[in-house]
């Protein structure tokens, strides 16, 4: 039995706001380990000064 379209009417921006919520989740940990990569070679080139 398929679903009525008002229960997807009522899904979708549930599912469009989770969406987005999981794609900034991905930039943030990818922004995370990039800030990160760059603390540790700011710390490399401090150590060699």
């Amino acid at each position: 039995m398929p679903c009525p379209s008002w229960a997807i009417n009522n899904a979708l921006p549930i599912l469009e706001a989770e969406l987005y919520q999981f794609k900034m989740d991905d930039i943030h940990q990818k922004l995370d380990l990039v800030i990160t990569t760059l603390d540790i070679d700011m710390t490399d080139l401090s150590v060699t000064e």
